[in-house]
């Protein structure tokens, strides 16, 4: 089947994978095959194996000047455009300061690295959690070393169509022990509105925020078994074995953010598995290993680079890219097919599509899907 034929059965829908080379930040626009149905079938010719299409060559739509623009800020996208906000900036004096600029990047124009300064932000701040509101506004919260005199506002919320700036209500301080880069998801279901959600595997704590109202809709404190690296575990929670041995969801937890969809987190880790953690349930998961899907990935021996996991607009539906080192500029991306119940998670690599990427040096930290009008997920 070839990917002409794999559109025509669901819905077209692209990833924005942001990552770094040595020098620039950079932005590939990725379109992904989405299908309502499972592609694979037992009387499929592929015998239960995905379908592998031939290897792709993409180019970026977006890069920045970190030195220019802020390094560490974080980014939206609404419409054809890449809002790019806070970071810090190089400073001869103290060594890096706060930014307080709000870039945009149009995507219909030819030069990748063209951008435009569309704003600043009332405080500026290192790591900020930005997240598109609709196609209208924009949310900027929470961040490192916010330098303004409101220091207490945790954040605020742009007009793109008036462009003007409105505090948002709740205490900065609230959103203080969340690590932007790794505790925060942005979840969008479908037809609900946007919620930010903050976890901390520490504390086992996880707090909505709700960036249509400015408030904070709910926290709950009493996850124990969410708490995966307060060292009070004995024995280990159900769903999950021995701590060593389950070190790469320790990394991929400390380095990426989750996906929160359908009241459930979820991780990808090196050593091919996917992990959940359910919330009102309050119980992890663990998938079988997806080793032998994935055969032609070779890691010389070396660890390889976390998987990005990003889920989609559908039920059950994530893809995720992969690294293939040591070939540079190569990359996998496997469409999954998620089923979790109360006893177990199943995973089910559905295709597979390599990459070429134009920049060979790029490592991807994160990717947003979203159909070709609405952005839709972390």
């Amino acid at each position: 089947m070839d990917e002409e034929g794999l559109r025509e059965r669901g819905s077209p829908v692209v990833v924005y994978l942001h990552g770094l080379d040595e020098e620039f930040d950079w932005w590939y626009c990725i379109d992904v095959p989405v299908t309502k149905d499972p592609l694979l079938t037992k009387d499929d010719d592929n015998s239960g194996q995905p379908i592998i299409l031939p290897i792709k060559k993409i180019s970026p739509v977006a890069k920045l000047n970190p030195v220019i623009y802020g390094s560490a800020g974080n980014w939206a996208v609404i419409g054809d455009d890449i809002y790019y906000a806070g970071g810090y900036l190089p400073d001869g004096l103290s060594g890096s300061i706060p930014s307080e600029k709000l870039v945009k990047h149009s995507m219909t124009q030819s030069d990748p690295a063209f951008w435009q300064i569309e704003s600043s932000l009332n405080c500026p701040r290192m790591s900020p959690v930005v997240a598109a509101v609709g196609r209208e506004k924009l949310c900027v919260v929470g961040g490192n070393h916010c330098t303004c005199h409101d220091r207490p506002k945790c954040g605020e919320i742009y007009d793109i169509k008036d462009k003007t700036w409105k505090y948002l209500d709740d205490d900065f301080d609230a959103f203080a022990p969340y690590d932007p880069y790794s505790e925060v998801a942005i979840s969008v279901e479908k037809d609900e509105p946007t919620q930010i959600v903050f976890y901390s595997l520490l504390k086992g704590c996880i707090m909505f925020f709700d960036p249509t109202k400015g408030t904070i809709s709910k926290l709950i404190e009493d996850q124990k078994d969410f708490a995966l690296w307060s060292h009070s575990w004995d024995p280990s929670p159900e769903g999950l074995g021995d701590k060593a041995k389950i070190r790469p969801l320790g990394r991929a937890s400390n380095n990426l953010n989750a996906v929160f969809t359908n009241d459930t987190f979820y991780w990808f880790t090196f050593d091919m598995y996917m992990y959940a953690y359910h919330v009102s349930a309050k119980t992890w998961f663990q998938s079988p290993c997806l080793i032998d899907q994935f055969t032609s990935l070779s890691y010389h021996g070396r660890p390889p680079p976390s998987p990005i996991l990003v889920g989609l607009p559908q039920d059950g539906k994530f893809v995720v890219f992969l690294p293939e080192e040591p070939e540079p500029g190569l990359m996998m991306m496997a469409c999954l097919k998620v089923e979790r119940n109360l006893q177990s998670l199943q995973v089910l690599v559905e295709l597979i599509q390599p990459l070429s990427l134009e920049e060979t040096y790029f490592l991807p930290f994160e990717g947003k899907a979203m159909y070709t009008t609405d952005t839709l997920s972390m």
